[in-house]
């Protein structure tokens, strides 16, 4: 019988537990597209987006295996996000 969080999504990870029910592990394209929605959909409600703009850093030695950054500038505030990958 496999576990289920407090979503009901079954949780495919044997060595992740998430013994207080506060992070969805899936892997599941479905959730990573719900996951997308939702932070966008807050974003936008909360700041009232008006531009987005790609912020392209360059560095002299390694920083990250990969890294995208976005400001976002909006009519009630602005926010930069980095979304970044490291070992």
């Amino acid at each position: 019988m496999s576990k289920k969080n407090k979503n009901g999504r079954e949780i495919n990870h044997p060595y992740l537990m998430d013994t207080n029910n506060n992070f969805n592990m899936s892997d599941s394209a479905d959730y990573r597209k719900e996951f997308i929605t939702e932070l966008c959909n807050s974003l936008e409600s909360n700041l009232c987006v008006n531009r987005a703009i790609e912020v392209i850093i360059k560095t002299k030695g390694w920083y990250e295996c990969d890294w995208n950054d976005i400001a976002l500038e909006g009519e009630k505030g602005n926010v930069f996000i980095h979304l970044g990958v490291s070992d």
